[in-house]
């Protein structure tokens, strides 16, 4: 451990991004320093990383890289188990609303994505679904927690009309990607997964397999996972437990709910401790339960709201307690004060130690792999969001892209998994040559570049046509221009204008 904990000292104690976005911003120090301290990684590293049931896993985690990555971030997956009402899907919802509010690098490049098996009919997800919602996010970049459709196929996305094989090209080549180390997957009640789970990681599976090794740089970019059920083992019929290596981290929740709705025993709880304080309260009771429980209301949108009720609403005259109640439930902002305080009690400490793990697993970037990563030039000052791109990396992508990408009679051809290889090959430059060769690149800032290429591409093409042109893949209508000018500019040009963001 004693290599690992240099690592995880050096790119997690001095808290995530504090180089940079978070240089004045104390709260939130102190907030990722309370998860490490009380978190106690380490000690659970050392004493829940074990290797109780064997092995069912027949991809990669025999591989020497796969092995060597495993060493270096610690266990992949974070198992939560305990008994109905023991906070397992709380402490979830915890962790997705955390990790979707607070990004660990200054661009947003944590990924969370969250399958949940309780929201569809008979408990089946729409495979079609996820994949549209994950290319969704993955493309437009937002930093947000990305929510599985949850009628039929097609819902949420009428119109699309991508093939599923195009669908697992674009996402295979981004979530399977060598560069990347950043993307955490959350699975809610892992027991009750079925054959589209099992049909989603036997493809994940089959392109590691497919996967030329050779060519990986650093470490296979695998997802880690944060995983529920209500046992610590491993159901051999069922597909998903080929997500978690022999080695994984476990931990028992010993709440006492009693009911599965947690969000509901923590709002009646919470509405309940305000009313002791001040009776008075008790006529606005059934509107604050009502308001609080919403669908639309997160849990720790909940708790956020009722630790404001205490400290604003209990004073001052029942005209003032109205006017606040009226507004709530308000906005979820800076969360992560209340998060540590407020959550259940049953579920502190195992929340600490899911952070703590989460920022271990996630490692975040120094001030030099992220100015590498975005292809800054190191000589400017942060914050980085401002800075220009370098030329010499544009033009390096803009030779690599131009075979790659093909933007002819209305139909846009987008690179394939095996195109990141081809870049590699053309480039040919070896990283520890050149610092700033391609492998440096964390995939998302390769995305942008590509589908900043392409819309460069596609404006040139309108611009020397009488009219503009709508371009469309396998009939969807493209990614919308960022800007237009009158007179033709180059890729560079346009790079230097037009974020890439």
């Amino acid at each position: 451990m004693a290599d690992n904990q240099d690592i995880f000292t050096t790119h997690v104690c001095c808290p995530p991004g504090a180089e940079h976005t978070n240089r004045n911003n104390l709260d939130r120090t102190r907030f990722y320093y309370t998860i490490l301290s009380l978190g106690n990684p380490f000690d659970s590293f050392q004493q829940s990383y074990h290797s109780r049931y064997p092995s069912t896993s027949s991809w990669i985690t025999n591989n020497a890289l796969y092995k060597e990555w495993l060493v270096e971030s610690g266990a992949p997956v974070l198992h939560l188990y305990g008994e109905m009402g023991s906070g397992k899907s709380t402490l979830l919802g915890y962790l997705a609303e955390v990790l979707s509010v607070h990004q660990f690098t200054s661009r947003g490049d944590t990924i969370t994505i969250c399958f949940t098996f309780d929201k569809f009919p008979a408990g089946r997800p729409s495979l079609r679904g996820l994949l549209l919602a994950l290319i969704r996010q993955f493309l437009v970049r937002q930093p947000e927690l990305v929510n599985v459709p949850t009628q039929n196929a097609g819902a949420g996305a009428e119109g699309l009309a991508w093939t599923t094989s195009v669908l697992w090209n674009i996402f295979i080549s981004i979530l399977l990607n060598p560069a990347r180390k950043d993307v955490i997957c959350l699975i809610d009640d892992m027991d009750s997964s079925d054959s589209s789970m099992e049909m989603f990681l036997n493809h994940v599976i089959a392109a590691v397999n497919d996967w030329n090794v050779n060519n990986v740089p650093d470490r296979l970019g695998i997802f880690k996972a944060v995983v529920t059920s209500k046992t610590c083992g491993r159901e051999r019929p069922k597909g998903t437990w080929r997500i978690i290596p022999t080695s994984h981290n476990c931990i028992k929740l010993n709440g006492d709910t009693g009911l599965e709705n947690d969000k509901y025993v923590i709002v009646k709880a919470g509405v309940s401790s305000a009313i002791s304080k001040r009776p008075s309260l008790a006529i606005f009771e059934s509107s604050l339960c009502e308001k609080l429980r919403a669908s639309g209301v997160t849990i720790l949108q909940a708790v956020v709201n009722l630790k404001l009720l205490e400290r604003s609403g209990l004073g001052g005259t029942m005209e003032h307690m109205e006017k606040n109640i009226r507004l709530f439930p308000k906005p979820l902002e800076d969360c992560y004060h209340f998060v540590l305080d407020d959550v259940p009690k049953a579920l502190q400490t195992p929340v600490a130690q899911a952070l703590s793990w989460i920022l271990h697993a996630a490692r975040p970037l120094s001030t030099t792999e992220l100015g590498a990563a975005l292809a800054i030039n190191p000589d400017q000052q942060p914050p980085f969001e401002d800075s220009l791109i370098r030329t010499d990396i544009v033009e390096m992508i803009e030779t690599a892209l131009t075979p790659l990408v093909t933007i002819t009679q209305g139909r846009v051809d987008i690179f394939h998994p095996s195109a990141r290889r081809t870049i590699l090959t053309r480039i040919g430059v070896p990283r520890k040559n050149n610092p700033w060769a391609i492998e440096t690149f964390t995939h998302v800032t390769a995305t942008r570049c590509c589908l900043a290429y392409m819309r460069w591409r596609i404006s040139q093409l309108n611009e020397s046509r009488s009219g503009t042109v709508q371009y469309t893949h396998d009939g969807i209508p493209f990614l919308p221009l960022l800007a237009t000018q009158s007179q033709p500019y180059s890729f560079l040009e346009y790079s230097i204008t037009v974020s890439l963001y």
